[in-house]
């Protein structure tokens, strides 16, 4: 009896390290500026998304916009970089892409549905 070796399709893997990275860049981006803005992150003279939260509360009642604009910066950030991974992750899986083959491809009224 010869024994095969059981091997992973390829196609059914590669959307999950895509995700994954984006996720990791998402959480890295939320860390360096939270660390930041705690004073462990990067040195104050260097500009960081948590550097300019932690200017910008000194002078919040004065000047809302130095902290809200970095927060909104930080925000649209991490969803977007999550959105991308999402976008990669529904394009990149056979599964997503078979199921969108087979909605299209449903007759309705005797017609196929474009």
């Amino acid at each position: 009896m010869v024994h095969q070796e059981e091997t992973v399709p390829l196609p059914l893997v590669r959307s999950a390290p895509v995700l994954l990275l984006t996720f990791v860049f998402a959480v890295a981006i939320i860390t360096e500026a939270a660390l930041s803005f705690l004073g462990a992150g990067i040195p104050a003279p260097n500009p960081s998304l948590g550097n300019i939260l932690f200017d910008g509360k000194n002078v919040i009642y004065n000047a809302w916009w130095m902290t809200v604009f970095p927060g909104i910066t930080i925000i649209l950030l991490v969803l977007g970089l999550n959105t991308v991974g999402d976008g990669l992750r529904d394009a990149l899986d056979p599964k997503i892409m078979n199921t969108k083959r087979k909605r299209k491809s449903i007759k309705v009224g005797g017609r196929k549905r474009a």
